[in-house]
């Protein structure tokens, strides 16, 4: 799967956490059978934060557990109000494809990056230079 090489080749350079809307109980269990769910520090459920990705709880929360700057924080999302939501609030964020997503090209033109899946992480190095 791509998602897992993806998430294991980058695991050792950088902190990563999931901030989603889908239930803790289902992330994990795609997670471990895609075996990358010890790459993520944390998950961060909207249920669990109180708040929607229409609001920007669930990204601030996933930052105070990171502990960096806003600014080096990349959010990567593909629902078109998470990015909306995220920009807003000040984070970078990478958008990532989503063939079912009506508003592709209002995310592309908000995301700092967009990738069309997730095996052109190299182009994160150009757009968020160290």
């Amino acid at each position: 799967m791509a998602v897992a090489a993806a998430a294991k080749a980058i695991i050792g350079a950088i902190y990563l956490c999931i901030a989603t809307a889908t239930d803790r109980y289902l992330v994990e269990a795609a997670l471990e059978r895609c075996g990358v769910l010890s790459c993520f520090g944390e998950i961060f459920t909207c249920n669990e934060v109180g708040h929607g990705k229409d609001e920007p709880d669930i990204f601030e929360a996933a930052l105070r557990f990171l502990g960096t700057e806003k600014a080096e924080t990349v959010v990567f999302d593909d629902a078109f109000y998470a990015v909306k939501t995220a920009k807003e609030a000040g984070f970078p964020v990478a958008a990532v494809y989503d063939r079912h997503e009506k508003n592709s090209e209002e995310i592309r033109a908000l995301a700092d990056l967009y990738l069309e899946d997730l095996t052109q992480l190299d182009k994160l190095g150009s757009c968020f230079p160290a």
